[in-house]
C-alpha cells in the first residue's frame, strides 16, 4: 500500500498493486471522508489523465450521497495504510 497522490485538504490517492483507494473530504461545516475503491473505468480514466483524479474527487465532494454506497474505509485501516500515509507525509 502507497499513497501516490494527492490534493491537499481535498483527496489521497492510495494504491495496493493495481487496486486504487480515492479518499475524498467532504461536507461543509462538519468534515468527513469518503473512501471509494475506484472500478476499473475510473483506474483507467486517471492513469490516462492524472487530472481526471480532481474530478473524480469533485464530483465525489459535491454529491456524496451518490457515493455512499461504495463507501469503503477499511482498507485504509490498517497498519499499511497508515505507514504509507506516513511515508507520503515525510518525503522531501
Amino acid at each position: 500500500m502507497k499513497v501516490i497522490a494527492e490534493s491537499t485538504w481535498s483527496w489521497l490517492l492510495y494504491a495496493d498493486g493495481e487496486r486504487r483507494w480515492l479518499a475524498v473530504v467532504c461536507g461543509t461545516v462538519g468534515l468527513y471522508e469518503l473512501v471509494i475503491e475506484l472500478n476499473a473505468d475510473e483506474r483507467a480514466r486517471i492513469t490516462t489523465d492524472p487530472t481526471q483524479t480532481e474530478q473524480l474527487a469533485r464530483a465525489i465532494c459535491g454529491t456524496p450521497s451518490q457515493y455512499r454506497p461504495r463507501h469503503q474505509p477499511e482498507p485504509l485501516d490498517t497498519e499499511a495504510a497508515r505507514r504509507a500515509l506516513a511515508a507520503w507525509r515525510m518525503r522531501p
